[in-house]
């Protein structure tokens, strides 16, 4: 094999299905599809490729090859030095090969042997020809990694093992160190020397210990528990429940469980988060992003089906849009998954802990946390009345309502989905509800700091209802501003500021709880009109609401106390006029480009037929020709004018023109979508389209570039953007 990084020798074929490739390369092309790895630099003494957190670096020294890995914005720390590079070949393929045979996240460098039939994880191994190659081909698409004898035959090789790789955007799973002290790793206490015999061994051991996803023994250690039997039930969830449970038996095995039950509350916090987020990365990896966009709504759709979300959503999604990159409707949906898998990681280590008699104490470990959590907050003071209206405002713009939920001081949902604030003598907690059963997201220490977080919370689903771009998940974990106090406490993040000399505090509990919370401390100082005009950006200014519906839940619990003067001054009064909000039924579903370009040649069309109709027609009535020069023309021009006077009073009046009508598209206000422009906006919008008509062969290619370079996600043209309207798609939404 070459000697360098880039291999000099050419591919081979083994069979009709399999495309040999050197481990060189392939350490390239692993990183690259599999994972989402960029290769930033590729030559024969040097590859550099990053990740969306790590930038790795192998190059040629004079003493051999040098691994440098570190996070971005860092000069990368060198790893390990050796000699011979196809050992570093080994160790970029590491973490593929090792997570699909045993799901562990470390790059352990183990290489097939030709004894073995099936290595698990998709891969087979044939003997690659007289030489004594071996071959690892991946049944999916037919790709070989050719290893020659002397590899085959797992040559041991000296180098350090003593840093660790950060393989985090990889597989991120959970520092393994035991796994890999118990498994045999190089350099670790107890490893075999011979290097053949460790890796049978740890095989062996894997395979009976640590219950490889592939052979379903996870799925027998782990009982689905009862609080998820309805999710795990569900079209595709098996599978996503198989795979929470096989990264949860490697990461905490039986041990691991004791000495987590053993642990008081607070370290128990401190070691639990660090796994189940791990363990919910690989998951995520695992069964979420290889999907497509109609993957990712195929599994989606019967959990929202189940627990009555509007699957409009789930329509509006492009099938080939991609989970790392998603769009506004995508984004929407990937959040909702997020949050289901976040329940399943969380209850598949209560069974966890409750198979090695923990039971329970992950649930008592997180009340007790809230509770920790709220005794340090001032008491509830009474809320300030306009965030109320706006809370009710905002959920209706979300399609959800004002709902009678006992012992809540105002419930906000759309079937058994929504969100809940509960007063107590502690404070006030926000909670999210789903078929009945509610879970504290945070807990705040006034009435009106509870319902900001809840005016926070709400963006998700009324963004998603108004066809706008989600504050992406990027913006909720970036940086704390610098007069906002986060404290760590057991399972919560405490943030803290002060505003008009009173100290404010929220509580983030639960799994997530500091994405919660960075994201949260991003709208901490605004008043509730700022937080709604922030959930609705790039649209309208603040909103203000109508009072609650008279359906709304009186509060129940006990009275929140009073509160000194200087802490219970009211967030300032949106300034803005009250716009009446979408009614509870209605939604609105962003017009696709196909259909509006579709709609936009039925009118052309039309507009063709109705003008050389008069052209022809005043030509056939004056015979004339020295009168047709002046009356043929003139005809024209009038018969046009009435064209697009007719169409600006359809839109104006009914937000549509024949095309739009016959595509079930509508013109409305962005401001209100459940509102038209009126003719005089319709007047405006279309003095910018006429001007463009003089051009119109390029008329069509401008009005569509233009949408679809709409950053809000509205696809607002600058026809629309002069009219302030955007197209909706009837059918869909909005009626």
């Amino acid at each position: 094999m070459s000697g360098g990084i880039v291999g000099e020798g050419a591919a081979s074929r083994e069979g009709a299905a399999s495309r040999e490739v050197w481990p060189d390369q392939e350490a390239q092309l692993v990183l690259v599809r599999r994972h989402g790895g960029e290769v930033v630099a590729l030559d024969r003494d040097r590859l550099e490729f990053r990740t969306s957190s790590d930038r790795h670096v192998v190059e040629r020294t004079g003493s051999g090859w040098r691994l440098s890995s570190g996070p971005h914005g860092q000069v990368p720390e060198p790893v390990l030095t050796t000699p011979d590079p196809a050992y570093l070949q080994r160790l970029l393929l590491g973490p593929v090969i090792a997570s699909r045979r045993l799901g562990l996240g470390y790059p352990e460098p183990w290489l097939p042997t030709a004894a073995d039939d099936d290595v698990g994880g998709g891969f087979d191994v044939r003997r690659g020809g007289p030489d004594g190659a071996v071959l690892l081909v991946d049944r999916r698409d037919g790709t070989a990694v050719r290893f020659d004898g002397a590899l085959a035959e797992e040559r041991a090789v000296q180098a350090s093992w003593t840093a660790r790789v950060a393989w985090r955007d990889l597989l991120e799973v959970a520092e393994h160190r035991d796994a890999a002290r118990r498994l045999g790793v190089p350099g670790a206490p107890g490893a075999p020397a011979d290097e053949a015999s460790r890796h049978e061994a740890s095989r062996d051991e894997a395979s009976r210990d640590e219950a490889s996803i592939g052979d379903g023994a996870a799925s027998a250690l782990l009982p689905v528990p009862a609080s998820v039997v309805g999710i795990v039930d569900l079209p595709g969830w098996d599978a996503v429940w198989r795979s929470v449970a096989g990264h949860l038996a490697v990461v905490v095995d039986s041990g691991t469980a004791r000495e987590l039950a053993a642990m008081t509350p607070a370290d128990r916090g401190w070691e639990a988060d660090p796994l189940t987020e791990g363990v919910w990365d690989a998951v995520w990896t695992e069964q979420v992003r290889p999907l497509d966009g109609a993957g990712v709504v195929a599994l989606w759709a019967p959990w929202a089906r189940a627990t009555g979300r509007d699957l409009a959503a789930g329509d509006a999604v492009d099938p080939s849009s991609r989970p790392d990159a998603p769009d506004a409707p995508l984004d929407a949906v990937l959040q909702d998954l997020g949050d289901v898998v976040d329940v399943l990681v969380e209850a598949a280590l209560e069974v966890r802990m409750a198979a090695t008699g923990g039971g329970g104490a992950l649930e008592a470990a997180g009340a007790g946390a809230v509770a920790a959590a709220v005794a340090v907050v001032p008491r509830a003071r009474a809320a300030d009345h306009d965030t109320r209206a706006l809370v009710a405002a905002l959920a209706e713009r979300g399609r959800m309502r004002v709902v009678d939920e006992p012992g809540a001081e105002l419930a906000v949902g759309n079937g058994d989905t929504g969100f809940q604030v509960v007063v107590s003598a502690r404070g006030a907690d926000v909670a999210s509800t789903e078929r009945g059963t509610s879970r504290v997201r945070a807990a705040a220490g006034t009435l009106d700091l509870a319902l900001r977080v809840l005016l926070w919370e709400l963006r998700v689903p009324v963004r998603a209802a108004l066809g706008l771009p989600r504050i992406a998940l990027v913006d909720d974990v970036g940086q704390v501003p610098s007069d906002v106090d986060v404290e760590l406490e057991e399972r919560t993040t405490i943030l803290s500021w002060e505003t008009g000399g009173t100290v404010e505090r929220v509580a983030f509990v639960g799994s997530g709880h500091r994405r919660s919370a960075v994201g949260f401390s991003r709208v901490a100082h605004r008043d509730a009109a700022e937080i709604v005009a922030l959930v609705l950006e790039p649209g309208p200014a603040p909103v203000t609401g109508p009072a609650p519906a008279t359906g709304a839940a009186p509060a129940t619990g006990p009275a929140p106390a009073t509160a000194p003067a200087a802490a219970t001054a009211p967030s300032p009064a949106p300034a803005s006029a009250p716009t009446p909000p979408l009614a509870p039924a209605q939604g609105v579903v962003v017009a696709g480009t196909g259909r509006r370009a579709a709609g936009f040649m039925v009118d052309a069309v039309l507009s063709v037929v109705v003008l050389y109709g008069a052209l022809f027609a005043a030509a056939a009535l004056v015979p004339d020709r020295a009168v047709q020069t002046t009356v043929v023309p003139a005809a024209f021009v009038t018969a046009e004018l009435l064209w697009l006077c007719g169409l600006a009073v359809a839109v104006g009046r009914s937000g549509r023109t024949p095309g739009k009508a016959l595509l079930g598209l509508q013109v409305v206000s962005a401001d209100e979508p459940g509102r038209v422009i009126g003719i005089g906006r319709a007047f405006v919008r279309g003095l910018v389209v006429v001007p463009l008509g003089l051009l119109w062969p390029w008329l069509l290619l401008l009005l569509l570039s233009a949408t679809t370079l709409d950053r809000s996600g509205r696809g607002r043209g600058w026809h629309d953007r002069a009219a302030h309207s955007q197209v909706v798609d009837v059918r869909r939404g909005l009626r």
